[in-house]
């Protein structure tokens, strides 16, 4: 108790255990709402995680060497899905195993005993890794408006999209990657070492609120960009109902019934697919917006009268949201992969 009461950083090893040590031993101040959101976070974070992490990494390596090697000439949408898979990496590394593992996971199942915190290490330790996990986060949600551009042309103008060649998608890649550091630079250079409560806390410096709203809606579970694409593939979807419609009256009027129905079978299956890429994309809108939310209340918010278990709360809420977008929109990855396979 005393080693939590002297430390002097925001984020402590005790950070999800402390809640439910004073619970146990009578104290008052201790909150069960903290206790237990505190718990389910440490439990998936110390053991859960490490599996998921792991398989995330191994498979997604598979994935790039397949379609860099193997699939590259056979559909362009295959250079964004690798690239994709090298930013599923780049967060699972620094949000999972560089951050969230080693400042939370770990110290829950050795209560308190292990854990690093990098994001306190130095001011350019801070700034780095503010960088790094932006630039990933951003570029994936950039990717994905591309990803749905992609297919929005191939669907809507297809003797356009045959024209175009994979150089132009290497230099769309190219300019995305350039937007994405864009956005990403303003966030690292105004990032730091900061105190907030007496607390050392890698945080924006004073007088940037704004860049709450832009890491809130542009850069970590990247709301804006998910709700674009979201929009992009309900169009998408029309299209694709109506051309299958169009091919079924034709097949109708030219070809006999098994034909006809094997046709339909065909069509089905890739609307279903569609559908539940579909609502893959709204599920992670959904998802990204309770950490946005809790990122855009923290602005009205006075950190320094607020009680500390609300603060606690706060950021584990923040973090708990953005574990179950990085869980769900590595599986959404997938989902592209295999709807990718109809296109």
């Amino acid at each position: 108790m005393n080693l939590y009461t002297n430390w002097t950083e925001f984020t402590s090893p005790w950070d999800l255990l402390i809640d439910c040590i004073l619970l146990n031993e009578g104290y008052s101040n201790g909150s069960n709402t903290v206790c237990i959101v505190s718990t389910v976070f440490g439990i998936l974070m110390g053991y859960i995680f490490p599996f998921i992490g792991l398989f995330n990494i191994i498979s997604n390596c598979m994935i790039i060497i397949i379609f860099f090697n193997s699939m590259i000439n056979y559909n362009k949408q295959f250079i964004l899905l690798g690239i994709l898979s090298i930013t599923d990496i780049g967060i699972i590394l620094f949000v999972g195993w560089l951050r969230l593992f080693p400042t939370f996971g770990l110290p829950y199942i050795t209560s308190g005993t292990i854990y690093y915190f990098i994001l306190t290490k130095s001011s350019l330790s801070c700034k780095l890794f503010t960088f790094f996990q932006g630039f990933f986060c951003t570029l994936r949600g950039n990717l994905f408006i591309l990803l749905a551009i992609d297919r929005f042309i191939l669907i809507y103008k297809p003797l356009i999209y045959n024209k175009l060649s994979n150089q132009l998608n290497w230099l769309l890649i190219l300019i995305i990657i350039i937007i994405t550091i864009i956005i990403v630079l303003p966030l690292t250079i105004l990032a730091d070492l900061i105190e907030i409560r007496q607390l050392t806390v890698c945080w924006f410096l004073d007088n940037t609120n704004y860049l709450l709203i832009h890491q809130a809606l542009l850069s970590n579970t990247c709301p804006i960009q998910l709700s674009l694409v979201t929009l992009v593939d309900l169009f998408f979807l029309i299209k694709v109902i109506k051309w299958t419609r169009n091919l079924q009256r034709v097949g109708h009027s030219t070809s006999s019934s098994s034909s006809t129905s094997s046709t339909t079978t065909t069509n089905k299956v890739n609307i279903s697919l569609i559908v539940t890429m579909l609502i893959l994309q709204i599920l992670a809108f959904l998802f990204s917006l309770p950490n946005s939310i809790v990122y855009l209340i923290s602005l009205t918010i006075d950190f320094q009268l607020i009680s500390s278990d609300i603060v606690r709360l706060l950021v584990i809420t923040i973090l708990e949201y953005s574990r179950s977008y990085l869980f769900l929109n590595n599986g959404n990855s997938n989902n592209n992969n295999s709807e990718n396979d109809t296109i």
